[in-house]
């Protein structure tokens, strides 16, 4: 089943990118559109009108996330490490990684 549906999606994208509808491929003409004026003002428009939302959205996540610490033993990841410390194991992984990539390096 899986094979189908990766046959179909190659099979859109191959068309979307490559087959010409008029001057221009469903890809070029989507892009050409996004770039217009008229779109990027909606897009402006969405984004402020969507502000107060996504504001409101975020207060109550944090409100709700500071009702189920208070009052019990639960750390937040924050106040686990401090920054020294996550700079020190961020190095350590950066430095692991490297070291890795120039194992595997021929």
């Amino acid at each position: 089943m899986w094979a189908i549906r990766l046959a179909v999606f190659l099979g859109f994208v191959f068309f979307v990118t490559t087959i010409p509808l008029g001057a221009k491929t469903l890809w070029q003409h989507a892009t050409d559109i996004w770039k217009t004026e008229q779109t990027q003002e909606l897009v402006d428009g969405v984004k402020r009108s969507s502000g107060p939302l996504v504001d409101k959205i975020k207060r109550g996540v944090e409100a709700g996330a500071e009702e189920m610490t208070k009052g019990s033993d639960v750390k937040t990841p924050a106040t686990l490490l401090d920054v020294e410390k996550s700079n020190e194991i961020q190095t350590d992984v950066q430095n692991r990684e490297s070291d890795v990539s120039q194992e595997n390096s021929p």
